[in-house]
């Protein structure tokens, strides 16, 4: 996925409000606008090289192929389900 700005923007403002925001504070030291850049950037890589690895294992379990779109759905509640209970 290629990022813009706007979406560094978002993820960041994200980042520090609420809870987040606490635990970034509680840190030694704050990271940098970079250093929250470059952290943002591992995520997306990180899951744009497991693409296909997650859409396979949700076709193998279900048993059928499925749409790019059902396995980023069922990929998205997932992780969403994971980050809220975390």
């Amino acid at each position: 996925m290629n990022l813009t700005w706007d979406d560094y923007g978002e993820i960041r403002s994200a980042i520090y409000r609420g809870d987040s925001k606490t635990e970034l504070k509680s840190l030694a030291v704050l990271p940098s606008k970079a250093e929250i850049k470059a952290a943002i950037d591992f995520v997306a890589t990180a899951i744009d090289n497991n693409k296909a690895a997650v859409k396979s294992g949700i076709d193998s379990a279900l048993g059928v192929s499925t749409t790019p779109e059902l396995a980023a759905t069922i990929f998205k509640e997932v992780v969403s389900l994971y980050v809220r209970r975390y």
